[in-house]
This record gives structure tokens, C-alpha cells and sequence, in this order.
């Protein structure tokens, strides 16, 4: 026998937690043992001393507080504190900093605790990712004032290519999603009446620069880290974030499978369709997917 139990908290969801998983999110209350993967955010708003004006923020912060079983603050570290990459010496004190917080914060709790040897090897260790993460963002400089405005019909696929052609001339092809995601951008619904996901993430606009590039790819490589987790095997990992446009994107991209090759590269697959591209006909699709794999 089965009973379904409609629940309706009393706000709205502030607090989203991506996983690997069939549903890909996890509802906040229903956190078990999950390892936590906590995002700037997540953390800057719990450990605020300042009087939080949203009692729904407040409300979810409760929960958040009650579930929570399994910390580590990595994430908070790699994003850097400066909307830039951090230096080995930042990376450490800013995750130093992050568990001393969380675990004055959650002193029952199981925050993951880098000594200064460990930090300093995980900072070497992301030495291929920051480097990638440097040429991320020179492409978005250059490719996200081609979205920043919605493509005429004609325009839309020219447009389209121009940014594959410098996503492949970047070495970024099956490496990244950050031109899937500025794909996304172009093909969003033809009116404008939906944003997409990506466009609430990238933030395309015309006059874009280094800042805003470094703050869109951490993002995306929040995303990167949660399939990686899968691909190491892990356990269950989730990644809590408040950005309800990376929430968005991580469903619409349906990622599939991940796993690690030989080189110990991480391989995964992801859905080229009409959630991620509403405005692309099933030709248009196939080309995209014909470009992309």
C-alpha cells in the first residue's frame, strides 16, 4: 500500500539541493545522509551575524540547520572571495576560514576539516580546472554580448555557429558547458516571455567583463564537481545553492551518466532537446547535436 502525503511549506523553496539522481534535486526536508556541497551563498547567508529581512530565507535556514548531517566547504574556496581566481594562499585561507564558520555554526555536525598540507595538495590538484576555468572565461568576454540581445530567425543559427566555432577554437568542445549553456541563451523561447535557465546564470549583457565571466563559469563548475562526485563514486553527494537558475539549468540538462576515463578525465552525457532549446525545430536540434558530440 502506498499513501502520498502532499506537504506545502509555508514559503517558497530558497534552498536547492542538486543531485545525480533520477529527480535530480532533493527537497531541502528530505536530506538524509547526503554529503553537502555548499555553495557562497549558502554559506555567506547561514553564517551572517546581520538580521536576514526574508522570513522565508529564514525559514529555509531553519530547515537547512535541522537536515544537514555531512559539510564540506570546498565549493566556497574554489569560487574565491575576490570575482577572481584565488591564489594556493587564498584557496586555503578562504577554506579555512569557511570551516571555522560552519562549524561554530553547526558544532553537530560533520564539517570536513583540510589541514594546510591537504589544502595546498587539493589546490594543486585543480591545477588542469583553473586553467580551463581561465580560458572559460576569455570566451565568455568575447562570446556572451552575442546573446545578450534575442536572434532574429535568420540570425539564430549563424549565430549559433559563431559561438560552437569559438567554443571548438577554445579546446572547449566536450570539455565544458559554458557554451552549452550560452547556446541555451540564444535558443530560449522565441518571445521572450521564458527566460532560460542559462541566461539567469551567465547574465550576458553587452559590456561583459573578466568578473563577470569568473562568477558565471564558478557557477557552471558547481554543476562540474556534482558530476564529478558520481564519476569518483563518492556516495551521495548534493550541492546546496540558493541560485535557482543553476537549480533550473542542472534538470534541463538531464545529465545522464558520468564516469572517469583512463586519463581520468570525467566523461558525461547531457540532453540536447527542446527544455534546454525551446526555440530550435528538430532539424536545428540535430545539427546542435551533431556539433556538440
Amino acid at each position: 500500500m502506498k499513501i502520498k502525503v502532499d506537504v506545502k511549506p509555508p514559503y517558497p523553496l530558497k534552498i536547492f539541493c542538486l543531485t545525480m539522481g533520477p529527480q535530480r534535486h532533493v527537497y531541502l526536508p528530505l536530506i538524509s545522509n547526503e554529503l553537502l556541497l555548499l555553495d557562497r551563498n549558502v554559506v555567506s547567508r547561514a553564517s551572517s551575524t546581520r538580521q536576514s529581512s526574508s522570513a522565508a530565507l529564514d525559514y529555509w535556514l531553519g530547515e537547512f540547520n535541522r537536515v544537514s548531517r555531512n559539510i564540506n566547504p570546498i565549493m566556497t574556496a574554489y569560487e574565491g572571495a575576490a570575482a577572481r581566481e584565488p591564489t594556493r594562499l587564498e584557496f586555503q585561507m578562504e577554506l579555512a576560514d569557511a570551516c571555522r564558520r560552519l562549524q561554530l555554526l553547526y558544532p553537530h555536525k560533520n564539517v570536513i576539516e583540510h589541514s594546510t598540507k591537504t589544502s595546498g595538495e587539493l589546490f594543486d590538484a585543480l591545477a588542469a580546472k583553473l586553467e580551463r576555468r581561465r580560458h572559460e572565461a576569455a570566451f565568455l568576454v568575447n562570446a556572451a554580448p552575442l546573446v545578450a540581445q534575442r536572434p532574429s530567425s535568420k540570425d539564430l543559427m549563424p549565430k549559433m555557429r559563431d559561438i560552437i566555432a569559438e567554443a571548438s577554437a577554445k579546446g572547449l568542445i566536450n570539455q565544458s558547458l559554458v557554451h552549452v549553456a550560452l547556446l541555451s541563451c540564444l535558443a530560449e523561447s522565441r518571445h521572450g516571455d521564458k527566460k532560460s535557465a542559462a541566461r539567469a546564470v551567465l547574465k550576458p549583457k553587452t559590456s561583459y567583463n573578466r568578473r563577470d565571466a569568473h562568477n558565471a563559469v564558478s557557477d557552471i563548475h558547481l554543476l562540474e564537481f556534482l558530476i564529478a562526485s558520481s564519476a569518483y563514486q563518492l556516495g551521495p553527494v548534493a550541492l546546496c545553492t540558493m541560485d535557482e537558475g543553476l537549480a533550473q539549468l542542472w534538470i534541463k540538462l538531464k545529465i545522464s551518466r558520468s564516469d572517469r576515463t583512463i586519463e581520468n578525465d570525467i566523461r558525461y552525457r547531457f540532453s540536447i532537446d527542446e527544455d534546454l532549446f525551446p526555440r530550435l525545430n528538430q532539424e536545428q536540434l540535430e545539427e546542435l547535436r551533431s556539433a556538440l558530440n
